[in-house]
């Protein structure tokens, strides 16, 4: 269906229905008008304010030649533009606007990125309120919510009437009925175009307008004797050359003047009338650059980043110096180049690749190949770099080789030639008399002794730089080398001295604005947190490290750090935490993701994948990394790639491909963490291959601990009990048991309690409180644990247990229930949908009975096919099946005495239900393989997001179970469904994550608290966390506006301004012709359709849907055919063979009956 604005303008002339829209006092939403050049743009905004004012609204137009329009429209509202980003601008823009039922008119200019982006958050946020925006040629905006109109030069009769009634108007409101004055207002008025440019006649006029014009912005009245004589605006305004509003002089229609003295004197001006503002110190950089003061230019234009607030008014203020210099001349390589050792001085990596690669266009030089080498080198491209370098070596003269050759260096370390860059540097120092070379040279060659592990030279080395680099008054230099010398330190164990001259490298870089500086003392400070144990500290200097590169535009460092954060949180048990700061990351880098930092991405991803279970995406991104690290000849992370991807077949069962990954990965082990976890993984191959493995895993606990790395020191001596378990060795175990336990506890002592718990509910730390719990028991009765995806807890040291926030209503009666159900045994089915909270209110059951004492035992259902699951929840007894070598008790046994939360109960097998429903009705279970009934003691709480009744009554779940499990049932509300638990909820999560930061609580505006409402929340509290962890990361000050809440979560862009669904927030047009078609009816989405785009747009590649899907569906197929192939593909609709192909694609072999 065509828009009401297409249809209108079908019938009428676009000036027309444009009338028709402004003159209405109701009207409101969005108009983006497009003209074709200046003076109609300047006539049309003139025209929709006469009709505005005349029915009484208030009109904010913004100057026509300002250099910002959106800003100064934004200063007329009291809005302090300069500081804030776009989506806040926009967003105040729309609220002021809105609560004065007011009209905006401001013109949209070509590369204008900024603009556009204020246009998008107001259009998003009016309510009441009309905005004009004047699209002028060239420029681009994607708005769905705008009506659109194109005006032309020449009115047709009927327009031209209309704006003759517009003007009529005006002159009698004005001069009202006398007729004297009104003929004199007509006569002066007979000349209809003035001359474009009309020379006043007094010098001090022809100074002020020429001052105005290249001040490119409106100036306050107050201060117009900074830029000329005040008594000439009468004569201007006389001309028609000067408009005065709100306070404010603008000029009008008037071309640039020549270069001249007067650049110099307005860019002075600019900066002292708008001190704090980034566009005046931009536009002042630009009036020195054209008059030939390049570095008064660059300096001016350094001091606006500094003020710039955010990425997009960083980059609006480089492409609009960029276009001044490009019109300065027609070769402006010299300007360019500037301009990209400038970005890369400022860490804005992108942006001097950018003009490095425009500069080298023209006629070979040293500095255009030695910037674009540079340039290259910090984006991560090294054989880019290596060949631009060694053209600037060609070209160079004596000086300049030095230069060259110190960046070849650089390029051999990068790629880990330490001999060549040695030769290198050392030749610099022999040749070079310049000091700024000498100290990079030496910087070189520091690094290398750092990169050998020679850490009392390196510190001499880098104390004599710091010192060279103070005497030549190189503040960057001097940084470095402090940083560089705290990293000696560290590597010496002299942790404490190197902590203090990084704190004070944070304190002087911060006060010189040394930005890169601040971020490598905040990652070297985050180092010594971890070596502290002091995660907590670590996570939150991590973070703010993200976010001073990428503030910069450091996309280079960004992903680096970004893949700190994951490794971190990982570490921490945060897994959805990191795969949330993983997608941000990749969100933010998009299309643009350095390709040295690919590998360390893809890796990053893939541990996010293997902890979460899903590990045919684990592997996709394993294999990714190491074609990366292959092509970078990165020896390094092709080892680590080798390490994880055994894991990967560890995991997924397929024992040969783990031998052959852990056995390459043994091959090219340089490092002693590299050497400890390839001995560790040859161990935990040779347990699953059957022969025992006891050799390696004594080797793996002697080499883990000699690495120095409590990781993988607790998991050798989880390994090494299990494997003492198994040969009836219970003294060793005992023994290797107490030592995992001791370097957990070392690391669970240092953290805040949140942390505290998610670190203790990971899975590899599970393990070490299952083991103790065995170790008191009978060698012949056991078996190590499972490694599938289940959990173990004992009641949390809080007394009052885990709260579940919320006072609506429908949670009231949830804990009330939940308070009555505890105390007694009966079986509780809690519903509701994922992210709920279901969990939490299976641990309040639990911690409210009397069983609080007894363990708490979790089995996820789902994540688990049946003969897997069944040999979790019962047990199996030695020889049951292939590889079951030891007797080993099931998840009922181990939660005896105590409580079994059973999720996704309404995704198991029909056997598994017979199964389940014998334990309900005997109380007793047979281990898989076994005979006797073993009588167990236990308080079973399941969990459910599916509907059961629908599932009986199609014949998917066993009425008799239905009716055994739902005798008590709660309903655990969606979120969406206690909206008003909002302010506590968000109170709440952002005190525990304040606290896993070590900083101070942040607070929810009103108008964000309104956002959230307004969004259906389809993963519910989970949901919002990670909405939360996102915006309250990168928020601006202690309140999270709505501008952070839609920058970092893509959900959240989509959510309406008003609840009212079908409100298009378009312009309010006059009703179409009868003739117009009729609204068709909203396409009724099914829930099937509805949850996989959601997926996609969620991220979610359309073909790794399909793959997941495909995946999932043959799962269940083999599970309700209890492994059977041929009945499997008949279910499925395929042929035998595709199935078996695909089955050992996906990696369920082990869900196959066995026909030996």
């Amino acid at each position: 269906m065509p828009s009401l604005s297409s249809v209108a303008s079908e019938l009428r002339p676009s000036f027309q229905v444009l009338d028709d829209v402004v003159r209405l006092v109701s009207s409101h939403g969005v108009l983006a008008v497009r003209v074709p050049e200046v003076a109609i743009a300047l006539a049309a905004a003139r025209h929709v304010e006469r009709r505005a004012q005349a029915v009484g609204r208030n009109v904010f137009r913004a100057a026509q030649l300002s250099e910002s329009p959106w800003r100064d429209v934004a200063s007329r509202l009291g809005i302090r533009a300069h500081a804030d980003d776009a989506a806040e601008v926009g967003r105040l823009l729309a609220v002021r606007a809105s609560a004065e039922h007011a009209v905006l008119i401001a013109p949209l200019r070509a590369r204008d990125a900024w603009g556009q982006a204020v246009v998008r958050a107001c259009a998003e946020h009016l309510d009441g309120a009309l905005l004009v925006v004047l699209v002028m040629p060239d420029a681009e905006l994607e708005l769905r919510t705008a009506s659109w109109f194109e005006l032309e030069a020449e009115l047709d009769d009927v327009s031209a009437a209309r704006w003759w009634e517009a003007v009529a108007a005006l002159g009698r409101a004005r001069h009202g009925s006398r007729l004297a004055e009104l003929d004199g207002w007509h006569a002066a008025a007979q000349v209809l175009k003035p001359q474009p440019w009309v020379f006043p006649e007094s010098a001090a006029a022809r100074q002020l307008a020429q001052a105005l014009v290249l001040a490119a912005r409106p100036w306050p009245e107050p201060a117009l004797s900074r830029l000329g004589d005040r008594d000439a605006v009468q004569e201007l305004e006389a001309l028609g050359l000067l408009e005065s509003r709100d306070g404010l002089v603008e000029i009008v229609e008037l071309e640039a003047p020549a270069p001249s003295a007067a650049d110099s004197h307005v860019a002075a001006a600019l900066v002292e009338v708008f001190p704090e503002d980034p566009w005046a110190h931009a536009r002042s950089g630009e009036l020195l650059t054209r008059s030939g003061q390049v570095q008064a230019g660059q300096a001016a234009l350094r001091r606006a980043l500094a003020l710039a607030g955010d990425a997009t008014s960083r980059a609006s203020l480089w492409q609009r110096y960029r276009s001044a210099i490009e019109s300065l001349s027609a070769s402006p390589s010299a300007l360019l180049l500037a301009g990209a050792e400038l970005a890369l001085d400022l860490g804005d990596v992108d942006v001097a690749l950018d003009w490095a690669k425009a500069a080298s266009t023209g006629e070979p030089s040293f500095r255009a190949a030695f910037v674009l080498g540079r340039a290259s080198l910090a984006r991560g491209d090294l054989v880019s770099a290596d060949a631009a370098l060694a053209r600037a070596r060609d070209l160079a003269q004596d000086s300049e080789r030095q230069e060259a050759i110190v960046q070849i260096g650089e390029v051999r370390y990068a790629r880990g030639d330490l001999a060549e860059a040695e030769r290198l540097a050392q030749e610099v120092l022999r040749a070079a008399q310049d000091g700024r070379v000498r100290l990079g040279a030496r910087n070189l060659l520091g690094k290398m002794l750092l990169a050998r592990g020679d850490w009392s030279r390196a510190d001499e080395h880098f104390a004599e730089d710091v010192c060279d680099a103070i005497a030549l008054g190189l503040s960057t230099e001097e940084l470095r080398a402090r940083v560089n010398r705290a990293i000696a330190l560290l590597s010496r164990g002299s942790s404490d001295e190197a902590h203090s001259m990084l704190d004070a490298v944070l304190r002087d870089g911060e006060e010189r604005g040394e930005s890169r500086a601040v971020a490598f003392a905040l990652s070297n400070l985050a180092v010594l947190a971890i070596e502290r144990h002091d995660y907590a500290d670590a996570l939150g200097l991590l973070e703010r490290t993200t976010l001073v590169h990428r503030r910069l535009g450091d996309r280079l460092n960004f992903a680096r750090d970004i893949t700190n954060v994951v490794e971190l949180r990982l570490r921490l048990g945060l897994v959805e935490q990191a795969e949330q700061a993983l997608r941000f990351g990749r969100q933010s880098l998009g299309a643009g993701a350095p390709a040295s930092r690919l590998t360390e991405l893809s890796l990053a991803a893939a541990r996010v994948h293997l902890e979460k279970g899903r590990t045919l995406e684990a592997e996709r991104d394993v294999r990714a990394a190491l074609r990366t690290a292959a092509h970078a000849s990165d020896g390094d992370k092709v080892g680590e790639c080798h390490r994880l991807a055994a894991r990967i077949a560890l995991e997924d069962g397929v024992v040969a491909r783990a031998e052959a990954e852990a056995a390459r990965a043994m091959e090219i082990a340089a490092s002693p963490y590299d050497r400890a976890e390839a001995t560790l993984l040859t161990a935990h191959v040779a347990r699953a291959a059957g022969r025992g493995g006891e050799e390696p895993a004594r080797a793996a606990v002697v080499i883990a601990r000699e690495a120095g790395d409590e990781e993988l020191a607790r998991e050798a001596h989880v390994l090494a009990a299990e494997i003492a378990f198994g040969e009836g060795d219970v003294d060793a175990a005992r023994a290797h048991i107490s030592q995992a336990r001791a370097l957990r506890d070392e690391v669970a002592a240092a953290l805040p309690s949140d942390l505290r718990d998610a670190y203790l509910a990971r899975r590899d730390v599970m393990r070490v409180a299952r083991l103790e719990r065995l170790a008191h028991t009978d060698a012949d009765d056991v078996a190590p644990p499972s490694e599938g995806p289940v959990s173990a807890s004992r009641p949390r040291a809080n007394k009052s247990g885990p709260r579940y926030v919320g006072r609506h209503p429908a949670v009231r009666a949830l804990l009330d229930s939940a308070a009555r159900v505890a105390p007694t045994d009966n079986t509780v089915l809690l519903l509701g949908e994922s992210g709920t909270g279901k969990e939490l209110v299976a641990e309040l059951i639990h911690q409210q009975s009397a069983r609080a004492a007894g363990p708490m035992v979790k089995v996820n259902c789902a994540a688990l096919v049946e003969s897997l699951l069944l040999s979790e929840l019962f047990g199996h007894e030695k020889g049951a099946f292939t590889g079951a070598g030891a007797r080993r008790r099931g998840r009922f046994e181990r939660a005896d005495g105590g409580t079994l939360f059973l999720d996704e109960i309404g995704d198991i097998s029909p056997r598994t239900q017979v199964a389940l429903l014998r334990v309900l009705e005997e109380r007793t279970i047979e281990r898989v393989g076994g005979s006797s009934p073993i009588p167990v003691d236990v308080r079973i709480v399941c969990a459910t997001n599916r509907d059961l009744r629908s599932m009986v009554e199609r014949g998917e779940f066993r009425e008799d179970l239905f009716y055994r499990l739902s005798g008590i049932a709660l309903a655990v509300p969606a979120l969406r469904d206690r909206v008003s638990d909002l302010p506590q909820l968000t109170e709440a999560l952002l005190e525990r994550i304040a606290r896993e930061r070590k900083e101070e609580p942040k607070q929810m505006s009103r108008e964000s608290l309104e956002l959230l409402a307004r969004h259906r929340w389809p993963g519910n509290v989970r949901e919002l966390e990670n909405a939360l962890r996102a915006a309250s990361l990168f928020a601006v000050g202690d309140v999270i506006q709505v501008s952070d809440l839609v920058e970092h979560v893509e959900a959240l862009r989509r959510v309406p301004t008003e609840p009212v669904v079908l409100d298009t927030r378009r312009a309010t047009l006059p009703p179409p012709s009868p003739s117009a078609p009729a609204d068709v009816s909203p396409v009724v989405e099914e829930p099937v359709t509805g949850a996989a785009y959601r997926e996609i747009r969620d991220g979610v590649s359309l073909s790794d849907l399909k793959r997941n899907i495909e995946r999932e569906c043959i799962a269940r197929a083999l599970a309700e055919t209890s492994g059977n192939i041929t009945r499997a593909a008949s279910i499925l609709g395929m042929k035998r063979p595709r199935l078996s192909q695909l089955v050992k694609q996906y990696g369920l072999l082990e869900t196959l009956e066995d026909v030996s």
